[in-house]
């Protein structure tokens, strides 16, 4: 992942929404969208709630 998509994952794991990434990351909503699309391909996951289960998974192994 890039930093960037390392950034708005993090966001997303504190259950952040779009705008709310958007406005911390001084970023457009389009280029929001766009690194979540890229994370969810990375991951292999469709939806938010997956790439919290991913993590909390990967969290226990640690």
């Amino acid at each position: 992942m890039t930093s960037r998509e390392i950034e708005v994952l993090m966001l997303l794991l504190e259950n952040k929404s779009n705008l709310e990434i958007s406005s911390d990351l001084f970023i457009s909503m389009g280029t929001v969208k766009s690194h979540i699309h890229n994370i969810f391909i990375k991951l292999d996951v469709t939806k938010r709630k997956e790439v919290q289960r991913l993590y909390a998974e990967y969290d226990e192994k640690l």
